[in-house]
């Protein structure tokens, strides 16, 4: 009987030790967290500043010049990024500056054509004066259109695969006064450079 107890007791402290071997084990039922699966996603900070500085460069307040947008797109692109949303931005800002050039260009075509015709008429009017104060009258308006009275004045006598022959360089003071002592206007107006004011700073003119 003593024999079959010790046996009894001896399973009992095994089967105790069994269990607490495992308790452990199933103590929770919440799963172990595996690092290897925790995604990491990296911030490309230089990627978010270029998007930063295209996106100023939308903005309807920008103040800069179209040739200081240009010039911060060749610097952003300079970086190298490979990504959608920035092209996307880049190709918005080059459209915006060639839309802005377009509309320079006509109007500087439009004030050109418009300068050239009000010129001309002077010009003929200063030759054609019957006196020389009607002459010195549009003598000054015509002075109000250049930056001074030392505006250069080019005569183009020949020009051949693009390369022009000029007379001796005048200022257009002493042009327009030859007009009206001439009394006639042997030339056209060929090209006009303005300074920027929109004030002509030289004025290329051909023969008739």
């Amino acid at each position: 009987m003593k024999q079959n107890d010790g046996i009894r007791i001896g399973s009992v402290v095994l089967l105790l030790v069994l269990l607490l071997s495992i308790a452990p084990a199933c103590k929770t039922t919440e799963p172990i967290k595996d690092d290897t699966d925790t995604t990491i996603v990296a911030v490309d900070s230089l990627l978010l500043d270029s998007k930063a500085i295209v996106k100023d460069l939308l903005r309807a307040d920008c103040t800069k010049t179209l040739d200081e947008k240009e010039a911060v797109l060749t610097l952003v692109k300079a970086r190298k990024h490979n990504d959608v949303e920035l092209n996307t931005l880049i190709a918005q800002v080059e459209e915006q500056i060639r839309l802005e050039r377009e509309r320079i260009a006509k109007e500087e075509a439009a004030l050109v054509q418009t300068t050239e015709v009000k010129l001309t008429t002077l010009f003929d009017g200063i030759a054609a004066a019957e006196s020389v104060e009607s002459a010195n009258i549009q003598i000054a308006s015509a002075m109000g259109f250049f930056s001074s009275e030392n505006a250069n004045v080019l005569i183009i006598i020949k020009e051949s695969d693009g390369i022009k022959d000029y007379e001796k360089p005048s200022k257009i003071a002493p042009y327009l006064n030859y007009l009206k002592d001439q009394k006639k206007n042997p030339n056209t107006i060929n090209r006009i450079i303005y300074d920027d004011n929109q004030k002509i700073k030289t004025i290329e003119l051909r023969r008739k």
